[in-house]
């Protein structure tokens, strides 16, 4: 990293633009999650349709993915 400037009110200067650059990220990925979520809920009823490409609740196992379901005894 470069060389710093000694004096407080130059440094603090320098520190508002990285936390203006942090503060725009979590407002943009906060709006964007917002809109994903929106979209999501608008898209549900569509995903349980007959020929829609997800497995309808109705259909889908309860179980979590990627589990196998234990066996008992041989």
């Amino acid at each position: 990293m470069s060389e710093l400037p000694p004096d407080t009110p130059c440094l603090r200067a320098i520190l508002t633009h990285p936390e203006k650059q942090i503060a725009d990220t979590d407002t943009i990925g906060t709006y964007l999650r917002l809109q994903r979520g929106a979209v999501q809920v608008a898209l549900s009823p569509h995903w349980q349709r007959p020929g829609s490409h997800r497995i309808s609740s109705s259909r889908a196992s309860h179980r979590p993915v990627g589990r196998q379901p234990r066996r008992s005894g041989p």
